[in-house]
């Protein structure tokens, strides 16, 4: 389910930041604000990364393979750690709706070709949906909560 952040966040960004040009007011706060949202669900992404990269790590050794030297390239080792990290930016408050730390995450994703290929089958579709939805809204509640929302009404 995890993997499927990366791939609603791709479909996600764009259409939210192209409507942030167009909007006003108290929709546009709540635009800043969502957009805050799916940007710390990429930190969700980068801890579901690391436990791969981990598991990875232990399939490796337990088969007595160099990890670094046979399974990742440098360059994927470089964007995937780019990956990782950029999203804990996201926690400093004023970058937390920055749409250029946004946007980079967005093409790093995009160059990568790491998000994960689209079902067919429309059992997976909903329950990858209902997940980032609940995702969404446990996020949303968290930064309400806390009042770390970039925008008040």
């Amino acid at each position: 389910m995890f993997e499927s952040i990366a791939a609603t966040y791709l479909f996600l960004f764009p259409p939210v930041l192209i409507a942030l040009f167009f909007l006003k007011g108290s929709r546009k706060k709540l635009l800043i604000n969502f957009m805050s949202v799916i940007h710390l669900t990429m930190i969700a992404y980068s801890f579901f990364l690391i436990r791969q990269l981990i598991g990875l790590w232990q399939l490796a050794n337990g088969f007595g393979i160099s990890p670094f030297k046979y399974l990742i390239s440098s360059e994927y080792l470089l964007e995937l750690s780019l990956i990782i990290i950029l999203p804990f930016l996201f926690f400093v408050k004023p970058l937390l709706a920055n749409r250029t730390l946004g946007f980079i995450i967005w093409s790093l994703l995009l160059v990568c070709k790491i998000y994960p290929e689209l079902n067919d089958q429309p059992i997976l579709i909903l329950c990858n949906l209902l997940f980032y939805l609940s995702l969404v809204c446990a996020l949303y509640a968290l930064l309400w909560l806390l009042k770390k929302l970039p925008e008040k009404f």
